[in-house]
């Protein structure tokens, strides 16, 4: 895509600084990643806050560790993709580099990888041709790694829609009112109780017309489909244990699984926790034969529920009275009073049961007005017998609004105009939330240690970022500081960033040791080393050229102009020397360092 748009556009300002808008490499896109989940946590109105200079600014140790400048983030900014078909003739791509070369091998090798554990997964080949192809990748990148991480699923889900901010021009927004992002994107998300993000799939206002949904509709409509396609990884993980349950028994030439496994760790029943949205009477038909039970609130349909629910009002019940009855199907349908008439659905539930609750008084209204002071009296709080099936739903239906909750913490508002830009922000802040919730069970479960908080856990993400980027590129540790001052290590965090030393030059070796050289018992011998070297004197005036001119004119040194490669060597200055490095001379600076001319050149023998 880089190259392309050099050549449609050359004439843009970026081109003429080659260092800013050089090809991207894996180590930039670590540090393009660090620095958006850094923007998340220390928020600011614009981009260039984070590099600026004033005095009266606060300064960012972790963007001057990741070695990327204001024009080079805004490069990366503006020209990454995620998926781009495009096809480069092979003249123009003759002159590739060595970090091409292993970009171009790193992202070969995982689309390989994905594309094998992608077939074996799914059997049927899925339609590209969806609305959100720009980020398509990146989506079923997240399924995957997701199907992966999950060894045993969870009893219990929740199934919501979640909204991601956006009020640009885009035909697949929605508007939804009386909710905390009233415009944006819209996400069908499958949770588990604690908030890790199981599966989800995008929703286009338009794509249902034009076809390019990622689900196909059916005659049960659209929202059974959907369900349906979101709910099919419950099937995956199902053939996958019993693949793993399989090996076992065979390994272990046992025919009784039972013996192993209980009911709940065979992933056999599941129960998911719906808003009225979703729960339909077919929907739950459906649900039930794939055994997945569902419990949630609903809306009244034609001829659904019976009449006798369908028309109680507010006159005729009394505070905490539940009325229900059973369908068609077999779901428990009920009303029970609270500050109004609630219709709630289940199929794992039994009449009867009760739980006690503390419950806090509530505001007047016209509906609550008669039983809130006969119930509560004067008190605040009072300890009340409600439904277990309104107890499960408050609590089995938070799974979606705790991923909401841990993403808005240090989520990067980011202005943006391409329109897939802020699914791909939002899917990076579901993956922090799912680390993040790896990292407490992990710690809750099998160490018994307390986890870190949310805060330290994403500056642990951005070091290892960072820490990534400088294993693959070791160029970054001569121009990057360490910020252990801010991102304090504990003994459950990454490592600490270790800023590796500048490579000395033979030069810096010998300084102490220069005069010693112009004398006449200078002799050269026969070394090991099966490599060249460069000559010591060449770099001794090129730093001298650096130190006297240069800095003073500002300009650059041509390091490959006039410093010569050797296979001579001194033999006095290499004994000689402190750090054990070998004084290489070329035939030009041998008579300067040996005016006498008491030795000669010798090659090493092992040099062709």
């Amino acid at each position: 895509y880089r190259t392309i748009k050099k050549e449609t556009k050359p004439h843009l300002s970026c081109w003429k600084r080659k260092s800013d808008s050089s090809p991207f490499t894996p180590q930039d896109i670590y540090c393009f990643l660090a620095v958006i989940y850094y923007i998340g946590i220390c928020k600011l109105p614009s981009k260039r806050d984070y590099w600026t200079e004033h005095d009266l600014m606060p300064s960012h140790p972790i963007i001057n560790q990741s070695g990327l400048s204001l024009h080079r983030f805004e490069f990366l900014w503006n020209n990454f993709h995620l998926n781009c078909e495009m096809n480069v003739d092979k003249e123009d791509d003759e002159e590739q580099t060595a970090d091409d070369t292993l970009l171009s091998g790193t992202i070969e090798r995982v689309q390989r990888e994905q594309e094998m554990q992608q077939n074996e997964l799914e059997d049927d080949e899925e339609d590209e041709n969806v609305w959100f192809e720009k980020v398509k990748p990146l989506v079923d990148h997240f399924r995957l790694v997701s199907f992966e991480l999950i060894f045993i699923l969870g009893t219990i889900l929740s199934f919501d829609e979640m909204m991601i901010r956006f009020f640009g021009r885009s035909c697949e927004t929605h508007k939804m009112k009386n909710k905390p992002i009233s415009c944006g994107y819209k996400f069908f998300v499958l949770a588990t109780i604690v908030g890790f993000v199981v599966n989800f799939t995008p929703d286009g206002r338009r794509a249902e017309k034009n076809g390019n949904q990622e689900y196909e509709k059916g005659d049960g409509g659209k929202i059974e489909t959907m369900i349906l396609h979101v709910m099919d990884c419950i099937d995956k993980f199902r053939k996958r244990q019993q693949a793993r349950l399989s090996t076992y028994l065979r390994t272990t030439r046992s025919s009784n699984s039972n013996n192993f496994f209980d009911e709940e760790v065979l992933m056999k029943k599941f129960v998911v926790a719906m808003d009225n949205y979703f729960t339909l009477p077919r929907v739950m038909k459906k649900l039930r034969e794939l055994d997945v039970g569902v419990v949630g609130t609903a809306r009244f349909k034609r001829s659904w529920p019976p009449k006798q629910l369908k028309e109680l009002t507010i006159d005729q019940v009394n505070f905490n009275e539940f009325h229900y009855c059973i369908d068609e199907h077999g779901t428990l349908l009920g009303r029970w009073m609270d500050n109004s008439l609630v219709f709630c659905v289940s199929t794992v539930h039994k009449i009867g049961n009760v739980i006690k609750r503390m419950r806090k008084r509530p505001r007047l209204n016209t509906a609550n007005k008669r039983h809130v002071s006969n119930v509560w009296g004067d008190e605040g709080k009072k300890e009340i017998k409600i439904p277990t099936i309104i107890d499960d739903y408050n609590h089995w239906m938070l799974g979606v609004d705790l991923i909401d909750q841990f993403i808005a913490y240090y989520h990067p508002n980011l202005r943006c105009r391409r329109t897939w830009i802020p699914m791909f922000i939002q899917i990076i802040s579901m993956i922090r939330s799912n680390c993040y919730i790896i990292h407490k069970e992990h710690h809750k479960t099998l160490h018994q240690t307390r986890p870190m908080c949310h805060k330290n856990f994403t500056l642990a993400m951005i070091r290892a970022l960072l820490n990534k980027a400088e294993q693959l590129d070791h160029r970054a540790a001569v121009r990057i500081r360490p910020i252990d001052h801010i991102l304090a290590p504990t003994k459950d965090t990454m490592p600490v960033i270790k800023v590796r030393k500048r490579k000395t030059t033979c030069t810096d070796n010998f300084d102490n040791q220069w005069p010693f050289r112009f004398e006449t018992n200078h002799k050269r011998m026969k070394i090991e080393a099966s490599t060249n070297g460069t000559c010591v004197y060449c770099i001794k005036e090129k730093l001298e050229e650096r130190d006297g001119r240069c800095r003073t004119a500002d300009k650059k040194i041509d390091w490959n102009k006039g410093v010569g490669r050797t296979r001579y060597v001194c033999k006095d200055c290499t004994e000689k020397s402190s750090t054990g490095d070998t004084c290489f001379l070329c035939k030009k600076h041998m008579d300067v360092m040996h005016p006498n001319g008491h030795a000669t050149h010798q090659k090493n023998p092992k040099t062709k």
